[in-house]
């Protein structure tokens, strides 16, 4: 192994289950040389995780406030004229109308505004427009939501995805903190390992590691971004290394090579 970046399972979208390379041929045999600094990485990565996260939420929510921005700014033109629905569209989730309207200067204008229910309206239904005179294709009607549907759904969606990236991450940056020191300062014992499902879920597996002078047996920590690759289990025995002591243990897999935390049992 020449770097850390032999170590499979150490990208950011592998930890997305985009790109597991855990199952791809290694090129060079497998050693602990640079375990640390792979550990490193991962907490690098759980890291970033939350970055990841914290950007997106103020993205998305600094979104909605330019909207709201923008939707008061329009309001205080106080521009207004009756308008005439012409078309219902429905998009998947995202509905709309076009409406018909004349600006103040005489302009007959064609213009799509966002609705929570365009099956409510009707074509030739009346409505009241609000519209901005210096750039009349910014319109609203008196009963649209202060939020369009799209803004809403990548609001709601955004902050989902946030909550699942920050808590990735604080659990990630707490699990790897930990096995960091004891990863630059404590040896790698080499052992063999019998893996078999654990009985506290199938996230978590049991390794019995047989050293040279006596057996331990360890258990991975849950919840895990990605299970034991399957053909690990149809092997009687697995080369590993270990690390780390009590709930603090990292265990690296010949196979790939990967990192997984463990803790003793």
């Amino acid at each position: 192994m020449t770097s850390a970046t032999d170590f499979r399972r150490t990208t950011f979208l592998s930890v997305l289950g985009k790109g597991d390379d855990v199952n791809k041929p290694a090129t060079t045999p497998a050693e602990p040389d640079h375990a640390p600094a792979a550990v490193a990485r991962l907490r690098r990565r759980a890291l970033r995780l939350v970055i990841a996260g914290l950007v997106l939420f103020i993205a998305a929510w600094g979104m909605v406030g330019f909207v709201r921005y923008r939707d008061a700014d329009l309001l205080k033109t106080e521009s207004r004229t009756h308008g005439v629905v012409f078309a219902m569209i429905v998009s998947g989730k995202f509905e709309s109308i076009g409406i018909e309207y004349y600006t103040d200067n005489g302009v007959r204008r064609l213009e799509f505004v966002d609705v929570d229910d365009a099956g409510a309206y009707h074509e030739n239904d009346p409505v009241t427009v609000i519209y901005d005179p210096a750039d009349p294709t910014r319109i609203r009607t008196e009963a649209d939501p202060e939020l369009p549907g799209l803004v809403r759904t990548v609001t709601v969606v955004s902050t989902f995805l946030t909550i699942i990236l920050v808590l990735s991450g604080l659990i990630g940056t707490s699990r790897w903190r930990r096995r960091s020191a004891a990863a630059r300062a404590e040896p790698w014992r080499a052992g063999t390992a019998t893996l078999a499902r654990s009985s506290a879920g199938k996230a978590r597996t049991k390794l019995r590691v047989r050293f040279q002078t006596e057996e331990q047996d360890y258990r991975t920590t849950a919840p895990v971004m990605l299970p034991i690759p399957p053909a690990l289990f149809d092997r009687d025995e697995v080369k590993v290394w270990i690390n780390g002591t009590g709930d603090a243990v990292t265990v690296m897999f010949e196979y790939g090579p990967f990192l997984v935390a463990a803790k003793r049992t």
